[in-house]
């Protein structure tokens, strides 16, 4: 996924436009898109499970699975397809058909446990997001001495104020990972092939 969230934000507001974003895949073509609500509104002729993408079993609301798409399509049946892709209910019907999914978390197995979350590149696309002036931004998980560490590195515009943006930073990964970072670091630049989550628990 990259950063395009924040690369969207900083069009919007450097250009005066409003954007919208859909959930799509080859296979299926349109399952979910934006409607002003929370993430994306689940096209009526799809069927949505959140999923273990392990066992396969529904996940409940509020908890991180593979996005698993039934399509209402005879001519193009697509039964309990699963997507690879990973998000949560935010709203689902009384059957258990998920009507509202949260923004892509990443791709299943993207995911990096520490200390028994797991954690999403998406965390990451939310910092930059929420942080004034941020550019870009990682985060790089080690073990040491027994103990998950998870460090966020940002890049900051030239001026921006590094105290309040690390602090608005170590805020807003709390909030979208559910846990703490270790620490903040403000970095002149990443590799342009950076990945947002950077494992290195096994090295």
């Amino acid at each position: 996924m990259g950063d395009w969230m924040a690369k969207r934000r900083r069009i919007e507001a450097d250009y005066g436009v409003t954007t919208w974003a859909a959930y799509a895949t080859a296979d299926l073509g349109l399952v979910a898109y934006e409607d002003g609500g929370d993430g994306y509104l689940v096209h009526p002729d799809r069927i949505v499970q959140i999923c273990d993408p392990v066992s396969g079993e529904a996940m409940a609301k509020g908890e991180i699975g593979e996005i698993v798409v039934t399509a209402r399509d005879a001519s193009w049946p697509m039964i309990r397809f699963g997507t690879g892709d990973s998000a949560f209910a935010l709203e689902a019907a009384d059957d258990g058909r998920v009507t509202r999914i949260s923004a892509i978390q990443g791709r299943v197995g993207a995911a990096v446990k520490v200390r028994e979350i797991f954690v999403y590149p998406r965390a990451i696309e939310e910092v930059v997001i929420a942080v004034s002036g941020a550019v870009a931004g990682q985060a790089v998980v080690t073990r040491e001495q027994d103990r998950d560490t998870l460090r966020l590195r940002l890049v900051l515009e030239q001026g921006a104020d590094k105290a309040e943006a690390s602090k608005a930073a170590a805020e807003a990964f709390q909030k979208s990972a559910r846990i703490r970072a270790d620490s903040v670091e403000i970095v002149d630049s990443l590799p342009e092939d950076a990945t947002l989550l950077l494992n290195q628990k096994d090295d």
